[in-house]
């Protein structure tokens, strides 16, 4: 992240104009009600922001010395949704990637080709939470406080993407694979075993028709899918028991 702020400072605008909101600092994670607001407010963050970067070199995580990089970057559901966030409110306008080595990494300017490769399916992602089995600390599952972050973010799309690519091509995957994208159950993890619970049920049904979007016209935007994928089944959304790495830190640049 150092290096990606240097590189800006350097070439667009002096480092006393920079302002960093950086997610494993600006989120409270202690105070569950100011987190909660926080996480209400990704959109809010993502839509501000002058430039968002990436930061996922090559690394290994501290804990079981797994690998980490982009690819492993896109697995996590808290990456996945800050990026759905961005492109969902100003596109992929200014949004960068920071790989590789990290001695000397690259920074590149995203491209719409490459950002159609990364899955943005937030619920069928990985989480420390549901990794955990849900224990203390983390009884909540981060799955459901995304819940209405996820159908803002939706909302917003379908009122804005007739002005916005970017917009459209999420939009587009989100119709074609609604199952996927806002599952209407989980898998709840406990040590004492699975539970299916509720997670968006038929809110999205309901959603459709307060935006005024017909079957037909959802049928029509999934035909054209391009970016995130082919219609699907429905399913039941489950994630890996993988614990996330935490070393692939998203981070939004903000110049005022």
């Amino acid at each position: 992240m150092q290096y990606a702020v240097r590189e800006f400072a350097k070439n667009r605008t002096p480092m006393s104009s920079i302002h960093i909101w950086l997610d494993a600092t600006s989120i409270p994670q202690q105070n569950r009600p100011g987190q909660a607001l926080a996480i209400s407010s990704l959109p809010a963050y993502a839509g501000l922001c002058d430039l968002f970067v990436v930061c996922a070199p090559d690394a290994y995580h501290k804990d079981g010395n797994k690998q980490c990089n982009l690819a492993s970057y896109s697995t996590r559901g808290w990456c996945r949704m800050e990026l759905l966030s961005k492109v969902c409110t100003t596109g992929i306008r200014g949004t960068y990637f920071l790989s590789g080595d990290p001695n000397n990494p690259k920074l590149e300017q995203a491209t719409r080709e490459e950002f159609a490769k990364i899955p943005l399916k937030v619920f069928n992602a990985k989480f420390t939470c549901c990794a955990m089995k849900h224990e203390a600390p983390f009884t909540n599952c981060d799955r459901q406080q995304l819940q209405n972050v996820a159908l803002t973010l939706y909302a917003g799309c379908v009122k804005k993407h007739q002005n916005n690519p970017d917009l459209k091509d999420v939009l587009v995957g989100m119709c074609a694979d609604q199952d996927e994208f806002f599952p209407p159950t989980c898998i709840h993890t406990t040590k004492t075993g699975d539970e299916t619970r509720e997670l968006f049920g038929s809110t999205i049904s309901i959603a459709n028709d307060i935006l005024g979007l017909s079957h037909e016209q959802l049928l029509g935007l999934g035909d054209k899918s391009t970016s995130t994928g082919s219609k699907t089944a429905p399913s039941t959304a489950a994630v890996s028991p993988d614990v996330e790495d935490s070393t692939a830190v998203s981070s939004n640049v903000v110049e005022l």
